[in-house]
């Protein structure tokens, strides 16, 4: 399964499947001077977020296990051709050490060339983890304390940092789920130094309701407007009828220009469509990727759908505002990226009789 996804201003693909990375030319032939034919693997971790640098090198970012004292959030890099950069962690890797276990979510690269990772800590209170890396793969201790930042703003644990974005001032704009609340969906911002910045919405977090599905915010673009743009998604329960866009205004409030009071569903009463990725295009658009139903149902299809900026279906895209890739082994599609000359690269899985999804 492709479960990350990263495309080169020139078109060549990179695709992470957890312990293997591939890279694709852009007729989708594997690019030999990648890996071994194409093909980089055994990671020694699992991969699941990929960014490339302006200057070609690959960031991965997952979870390492090590035995017998738990698991680590770590950033990898690569050159083009694959080989570790020796610049960069230990011989290629940086690894965030910590006592117990610790859960990745997301990765942000900032202009300055330093790695935000996010994810959980499980101990007391399982706090949100958000940890700076210098370019070099250092801590950077100018954030927070050591490099890292764990949260636990209000009463009650359960804590769960997922992805964030970047403003053009240095605000960290992250989503989350807090476990112990009612309506546990969350946006927060951070200052530059990892500190929680109460001009967001007065209390430097909103939650949001997307009604009684038990949807998490697992992914946050900017807009060209510093606006934030968040999906909601089925849990590993895969609720129907679930699955959310919803704008943030840069003051921290829902913007209720958006959709429909700050809301898009994207599903109907009829759809059981999962959600699972979406990117902004250069044009303001935006576009989703998922399955059109759960991972067991055989009607599973992958799926884009396309919407205006102000969060209209975009009808003038596909069938009425979707396109349907129709295969017979139940596809999903998990990544997404709006290439500049305003294609659309989609990574996904199929689940092929007698093997996993």
């Amino acid at each position: 399964a492709a479960t990350s996804l990263a495309v080169y201003p020139d078109g060549r693909i990179v695709v992470g499947t957890g312990g293997t990375l591939y890279m694709f030319m852009p007729d989708g032939t594997l690019a030999t001077d990648f890996g071994d034919g194409g093909v980089l693997s055994p990671l020694g971790f699992s991969a699941a977020k990929l960014v490339i640098q302006p200057d070609g090198k690959i960031l991965a970012g997952g979870i390492l296990n090590a035995v017998g004292v738990g698991q680590d959030i770590i950033a990898a890099r690569f050159l083009e051709d694959g080989t570790p950069d020796a610049t960069f962690g230990t011989a290629g890797l940086a690894q965030v050490v910590l006592p117990n276990y610790d859960y990745f979510n997301g990765m942000t690269l900032l202009d300055d060339g330093r790695v935000l990772l996010l994810g959980t800590w499980n101990i007391a209170d399982s706090p949100a983890l958000l940890a700076m890396l210098n370019p070099d793969g250092t801590p950077d201790d100018t954030f927070g304390t050591d490099g890292l930042v764990t949260w636990v703003p209000e009463a009650g644990n359960d804590f769960i940092a997922y992805d964030a974005a970047v403003q053009q001032d240095g605000a960290i704009v992250f989503s989350g789920k807090h476990a112990a609340q009612a309506d546990d969906d969350f946006v927060a911002r951070f200052t530059p130094s990892g500190e929680v910045d109460n001009t967001f919405n007065g209390t430097g977090m909103l939650y949001i309701d997307f009604g009684a599905n038990n949807d998490e915010i697992v992914q946050v673009e900017l807009d060209a407007q510093g606006r934030a743009i968040v999906l909601a998604t089925a849990s590993s329960a895969y609720s129907f009828h679930s699955g959310s866009l919803a704008r943030v205004n840069t003051d921290g409030t829902l913007d209720l220009t958006f959709g429909t009071d700050g809301f898009v569903r994207l599903n109907t009463a009829t759809s059981t469509n999962v959600p699972t990725s979406f990117a902004v295009q250069a044009d303001g658009k935006l576009v989703v990727t998922g399955g059109t139903a759960s991972e067991t149902s055989n009607a599973r299809e992958l799926f884009v759908s396309r919407y205006t900026a102000d969060g209209v279906l975009d009808m003038d895209f596909g069938t009425a505002g979707s396109a349907v890739l129709a295969l017979p082994n139940r596809e999903c599609g998990n990544a997404i990226v709006a290439t500049g000359d305003g294609k659309l690269v989609v990574g996904g899985r199929s689940h092929i009789s007698g093997e996993g999804p």
